[in-house]
């Protein structure tokens, strides 16, 4: 099986990108990003505060990348096997 090409950005473009000030450009600034990792419960309750918390930084930073893995709930929840119904948020 011969290999994939690699993608290719050619540096102008990736100049232009960083340099330029149209609206998806950075106008010389660094790209800022965010990274979490859940659960995003505690393993008492469902209520999704430490989300909530998160999500309040992520709107008062305004990264331009944000970076969400893992599961939402944690497997060690007490209450997840327990609960009828979720709280929405």
């Amino acid at each position: 099986m011969p290999p994939i090409d690699p993608h290719y950005t050619a540096p102008s473009e990736l100049l232009a990108h960083q340099y330029g000030n149209g609206p998806k450009q950075l106008n010389g600034s660094p790209m800022s990003v965010i990274v979490s990792a859940g659960p995003y419960t505690v393993d008492s309750d469902l209520d999704y505060e430490p989300l909530d918390e998160f999500l309040g930084l992520v709107k008062e930073e305004k990264p331009d990348v944000l970076i969400m893995v893992s599961s939402e709930v944690s497997c060690n929840n007490s209450r997840r096997e327990k609960a009828k119904s979720f709280s929405s948020f």
